[in-house]
């Protein structure tokens, strides 16, 4: 297994990513516990709404990165004091969380994780007042924690995730976006609460700023990674095991790698069908442009590229001491990359 060179593009058979995952949270398993008991409580209100909403994601499950993220980190840099990384790692999920209710209206999804969407069962106003909701309630727990440096990050991240939406939703239905527009989205949208979640592990073990950027470092390459599996999957997942319809992202008018690629890598011809496909996606022929994706060599380019940030990542933590923590971050790693779900 090479999980620190980031030299392998797929799980050998079926079944290995979640394999692998399950092996990620046995490490913190405890920690999972107490984590998934608080978060039952976090959103507490006497607003029957609010617990329903909270309730509804309760059930989807989902893989935890982000709250992974925060305990491997932590734990990795050999923190053993109360539950506090506890709380934040349920902090940052609860901010995902309200991040996905606001996506779900501005996407007009139905579907989330395979589950009909908060949106689709209560509308859109409820899901924009929850998720509000939730973000006032994740400040309300950094507040009762009493540390300014971690509310300075969380401060500073939640913007970040706000510009990446506005940008994302700026560049919908537009030809002309490039790779680097691409990329100034997802490492707000996406990588800055990665990196959060591991800068947090530093920032409460008291680690000097240099490992502290160390470590912010580790998370933005790790959720790039991520997302550009995430892209990939879009156009080849299996709809059961990524929770959403194939060619989603296209039928929102959204322009992922794969597409900005393959836009620049293919005939003048299949240029206009994407084209066409960019401006009326509800007219999107899926199937048609997914062919032009695969057959332009995007979807090898994009899981390059995750590979290589996945190796940028564990480059991150090399100081690490040699512990199972350690390795259960090599380990999420290569999940982001490898992952087929």
């Amino acid at each position: 297994m090479q999980s620190r060179s980031g030299e392998k593009a797929r799980p050998e058979k079926s079944g290995a990513s979640a394999k692998l995952l399950a092996q990620i949270r046995a490490v913190i398993e405890d920690d999972l516990n107490e984590a998934k008991a608080f978060s039952a409580t976090a959103l507490d209100s006497e607003i029957p709404l609010i617990q329903e909403i909270g309730h509804h994601f309760q059930q989807y499950g989902g893989k935890k990165l982000r709250p992974i993220t925060v305990i491997l980190s932590a734990r990795a840099l050999g923190y053993e004091g109360s539950s506090r990384h506890i709380t934040l790692s349920i902090i940052l999920e609860i901010i995902h969380v309200a991040t996905l209710l606001h996506d779900d209206v501005v996407d007009d999804s139905q579907l989330r994780r395979g589950k009909a969407s908060a949106k689709s069962i209560w509308g859109n106003p409820a899901s924009v007042l929850v998720g509000d909701f939730f973000y006032s309630r994740t400040f309300e727990l950094l507040v009762e924690l009493n540390d300014m440096d971690v509310l300075e990050v969380m401060a500073h991240t939640v913007r970040r995730v706000s510009e990446g939406e506005i940008m994302q939703l700026v560049q919908l239905q537009s030809a002309n976006t490039t790779e680097q527009d691409y990329f100034k989205t997802i490492e707000r949208k996406t990588a800055a609460l990665f990196s959060a979640a591991a800068k947090i592990g530093a920032i409460i073990t008291d680690q000097p700023e240099q490992i502290r950027q160390q470590m912010a470092n580790f998370g933005t390459n790790l959720g790039i990674a991520f997302q550009l599996v995430d892209d990939c999957l879009d156009f080849v997942g299996d709809t059961a095991k990524i929770g959403k319809s194939v060619g989603d992202d296209l039928s929102e008018g959204k322009l992922t790698l794969p597409l900005i690629y393959a836009r620049a890598n293919c005939s003048a011809e299949q240029q206009a069908v994407i084209d066409a496909a960019i401006q009326h996606p509800a007219e999107a022929n899926v199937v048609e442009v997914g062919e032009i994706i695969a057959n332009s060599g995007a979807l090898e380019y994009t899981n390059g590229l995750a590979r290589k940030f996945g190796g940028r990542a564990t480059d991150s933590i090399g100081f690490l001491p040699a512990t199972p923590y350690r390795e259960a971050l090599f380990k999420l790693v290569e999940f982001a990359y490898s992952r087929d779900y």
